[in-house]
């Protein structure tokens, strides 16, 4: 409490929530608080969140959509992008690098 209010101090912004919905409340049944005392609520977190590390997962592409890219592949006008769309259907049907 200080003399301009009670200040409510959470370590989190869901309790921070929590406490701003309950301070009227909490400030009438404090002994010595006069009606009408500001509430304020601060967020001060005590200790950083942890990070979450990016999982990596292999991706595999079906052989009928394999196919399917093969086949598209030879409707392509574009020769670069032919030849990628085919190495990666052949990467698919397990026949190219990494597959």
């Amino acid at each position: 409490m200080t003399d301009k209010g009670l200040v409510l101090i959470a370590d989190a912004p869901v309790w921070a929530t929590r406490l701003r919905f309950l301070a009227p409340r909490i400030a009438e049944s404090l002994p010595g608080l006069s009606p009408g005392t500001p509430v304020r609520v601060k967020v001060l977190p005590t200790e950083t969140p942890p990070t979450r590390t990016p999982t990596s997962r292999k991706l595999q592409l079906s052989p009928q959509n394999a196919r399917l890219l093969c086949q598209l592949a030879d409707d392509i006008p574009d020769p670069e992008l032919s030849r990628a769309l085919k190495r990666l259907s052949l990467r698919g049907q397990g026949l190219g690098p990494g597959g």
